[in-house]
């Protein structure tokens, strides 16, 4: 079993995965706003099962980036303004995600969602569960992959 957490920010159990013997995970990773490394996307948790650590690390970061919407509360800043060394020059990352609206929160989601089907269809991961401002997705392919606690 594996633990998701729903917010880098303010880490705490929020569901787990459960991995069985017949499944071909042997990696998990989550990626998100708030974690080590400067995000595009706005998802504050992507937490992917993949063949590998790595290619559930690269998933992770790629569904988190995918997660996004471009909205006033959504505030951003070219990276090497925040750290001149960044490899990622001047691209637009995001430091600030204010309150968004229900609708704004789901249209992020299912960008997220769309990059993980398409992800898992490819083969590339086994599944995946992102959150963002206290909702979910979970693309499992008809799977369970997680129960998650609220609250």
């Amino acid at each position: 079993m594996g633990g998701i957490v729903a917010d880098l920010q303010a880490p705490q159990l929020s569901g787990f995965a459960t991995l069985h013997h017949d499944r071909p995970v042997r990696g998990i990773a989550t990626s998100g706003r708030g974690g080590r490394s400067f995000s595009l996307g706005i998802a504050d948790s992507a937490t992917v099962l993949a063949a590998t650590a790595a290619a559930a690390d690269a998933a992770a970061t790629l569904i988190a980036n995918a997660v996004n919407v471009d909205a006033p509360a959504v505030r951003r800043q070219p990276a090497c303004e925040i750290d001149p060394d960044s490899d990622l020059g001047d691209m637009p990352v995001t430091v600030a995600v204010g309150d968004l609206s229900p609708a704004l929160v789901a249209e992020a989601l299912e960008r997220g969602l769309l990059e993980a089907r398409r992800m898992r269809l490819c083969g590339l991961i086994d599944s995946a569960a992102f959150s963002l401002q206290g909702q979910w997705r979970i693309d499992a392919g008809g799977r369970a992959l997680a129960e998650t606690r609220t609250g």
